[in-house]
Order: C-alpha cells, then structure tokens, then sequence
C-alpha cells in the first residue's frame, strides 16, 4: 500500500515535459511561453537569463548569460551561437538523464542540438519551435549534412508562417513541419475604461505611439528613434513610448535625458501592465516579417491599437531581398511605413493624428482582425499532439 502510495506521487510529480530556451524575452519565447501555460502537466524549464514564474514549473536557469547582450556580438554566426549554447545544451542533458520527460519542448534548434542523438537512444518525442534562418547561415556541405541528419531526429517542427516553412524545409523532413500561426490570448479594454487610463495618466490630449520589442535594428528601432530625432518641434504633442531591452537600450536611455517627449519603461513583463500599454497608445510602431506579423503587432491590434509598420522585413538576411506589404498590414489595420523616408513617415504620423486619433471604428477592425485570424484556436492541433507524447 505504501509503495502503492509513493509510486502514484513520484508520477504526480514527474516532469513529464522538458522546455529549453535560450532567452526568457522575445516573441519566440513569448509563443512558446504562452504554449507551454496551456498544458496542464508538470514541466521542467531550462534557460539563458532572467525567467519569470510559469505555471506548474521548475525553472533553471543561467541568469548571467543573456542572449539579450550576446547575440548582436555572434551574429548568426552557426559556431558563435552553439559555443554560447554548450552550457544551455548540458543543462538540458543532465535534467533530461534526472527526470527522463516524455516530451521536449525547444525554442529553436541549437538549444537541443547536441543532445538530440543521446535523447533519441531512448525514443524520447521532440518537438521545436523554429523561427530561426538557417539555410541563410550555413554554408558549409559539411555542417548541411549534419544539421538535416539532426534535424531529422525531431518529432515535429512548429513553423509559424509560409516563410519559415520554406526555410525549415531545407532541413526539416516536410511530414514533420506544421504551420501555427501566432497567437495571442490578450483582450482589449473597453473604450471608458482607456479614457479612465489616459486621464489618469494625464495623457488624453496627447498622441501616444509605442514601440514594444527587442531594442536593435533587426526589429527597426533605429527608424524608430530616427523618426523622434527628426521629429522635434513637429511633433509638438506625441509621447513616444519605448518598452523592450536590448543591446539599444544605452541609445534608449540617452534618448529620454534629450527629449521630454519620450519615455522609456525598460523591459514589462506583468502581462497586463503590458496591456495598458498597448491599450493606451494611439498607434504601436511594429515590425513583421514578410509572411507575418511580430507578436507585438498581434498584441498591440488584439487591445485595439492600430500598427504603423516598417517596410523593413525584422530579420536581417531579408532586409536587401524583399519588403513588407499591404498584404500583411491593410488600410483597416494600419500604415506601412518607408524605413528608408523618416520625413515621410513623419508626414503620415501627422496625418494619423488628424484624422484617425479617435477613430473608434479602426480600433474595433484591429480587435476583429484579431479575433479572426490570431485567436489562440491556432494552438488546438499542436495542444492536441502536445496531450498524446505527454
């Protein structure tokens, strides 16, 4: 009876799902962060950086090495990033041999890479999240033949638009690839309630734009603080708010102590504080891919603030190869925005502002858009695959 007993809380407590990350901050980690808080099963969490508490989960984590601070210096540089990832790649041995999950969940390939032969020895389902542009990056025959012969070991790759598709395909087998798109489960306020917010904040005569992500180029935030430079003495009553950390945050800073009009609030992650935010704002500066929006496009239209979007694709490899278009952001939602013409885009703020600032109408097509094409519906096959390896 006893060890009837014990046997029964030694699987109450097992962790049956094993989460590698190499940043607690970002949109990818923000998806699968979000996945991971849908199941309902005891997880082991291991990172690089600072974590936050998630449901049902031991976390471990290297809170000193940030990928935040290391990645501009490696690039996507396939050896600088692996070398920086060994001590991620250990963690995640030594608690997978510890606890012996039924499912590993991994934001990206190379926090798993070199320990996917030892957990295939024991049948063990792996199931990552990629979002990364490796066929871009490896170069050599060699390291072609080795990522695909990894790659292979997978048991699903969760790809989340039509152009990470294609490039994960080149490593990828094609029955192993599903499409998720982004989602989010964030609700708008209702309109009282953002008058209430802005009075309070004693912003309800301002213009308020946002910018919420990673502070580097790749997400365009160097448009971003070319269009507050440029715009002094033009855009005499905008507040420019700037939420995200980053190897720009000294760029950030410096900004704040020259300019009145802008303010920075660091890194949020109190999901609701994030909200008011969004919810806050006349329009979110953000940033997409050429097949999809970034998570704090899709979270700024799902609080009914529209987007003005830089043409400039978030991933560096594409910058000189395509651009973003009309197909991602329409008239409903939001602008696009000529990276390459910051007068220009400062004419079109001009405009918004005129005409759109309190159109009540746009901000309830942003919440619909939302509703129709990034309700968390998108997670029920993957939860669905999740609940049979788990």
């Amino acid at each position: 009876m006893l060890l009837e007993k014990n046997i029964i809380q030694e699987n109450k407590n097992r962790k049956r799902i094993l989460v590698s990350s190499p940043t607690f901050t970002g949109g990818s980690w923000v998806v699968v962060e979000n996945l991971i808080n849908r199941i309902n099963k005891n997880k082991i969490v291991i990172g690089l950086g600072k974590a936050r508490r998630i449901k049902k989960s031991k976390i471990i984590n290297i809170p000193y090495l940030s990928y935040e601070h290391i990645s501009p210096k490696i690039g996507s540089n396939i050896y600088g990033n692996l070398l920086f990832q060994i001590p991620l790649n250990i963690l995640v041995l030594i608690n997978y041999l510890y606890f012996r999950p039924k499912l590993i969940i991994s934001n990206g390939f190379t926090p798993i890479i070199l320990v996917v032969p030892i957990i295939n020895i024991f049948h063990t389902n792996v199931l990552v999240y990629y979002g990364s542009y490796l066929s871009r990056v490896i170069k050599s025959p060699i390291n072609d033949w080795l990522v695909k012969k990894l790659a292979s070991r997978v048991s699903y790759c969760i790809v989340n638009s039509s152009g990470s598709m294609e490039d994960a395909s080149a490593f990828f087998p094609k029955d192993k690839l599903i499409i998720i798109p982004h989602w989010t489960n964030m609700k708008a306020i209702k309109n009282k309630d953002r008058i209430i917010l802005r009075k309070r904040n004693r912003t309800l005569d301002k213009f308020i734009i946002s910018f919420v992500g990673r502070l580097i180029e790749d997400k365009s935030f160097d448009v971003f603080c070319e269009i507050i430079r440029q715009s002094r003495g033009i855009l005499k009553d905008t507040i420019f708010q700037i939420i995200g950390t980053g190897p720009m945050e000294g760029i950030a800073k410096k900004i704040i102590q020259e300019d009145t009009r802008v303010k920075y609030f660091g890194f949020v992650n109190n999901r609701n504080k994030l909200k008011r935010h969004y919810s806050e704002s006349d329009l979110t500066f953000a940033y997409a891919d050429e097949t999809y929006l970034a998570v704090p496009a899709i979270e700024s239209l799902a609080c009914g603030t529209p987007l003005l979007v830089s043409d400039r694709p978030a991933v560096k490899e594409k910058v000189h190869l395509s651009s973003i278009g009309s197909n991602l952001v329409n008239k409903k939602i939001g602008w696009i925005a000529t990276s390459k013409n910051i007068k220009k885009i400062i004419e079109t703020i001009k405009s918004i502002q005129k005409h759109n600032r309190s159109n009540l109408s746009m901000r309830q097509n942003c919440i619909k858009y939302t509703e129709h094409h990034f309700s968390s519906e998108n997670l029920n096959q993957i939860i669905k695959i999740i609940d049979n390896y788990a």
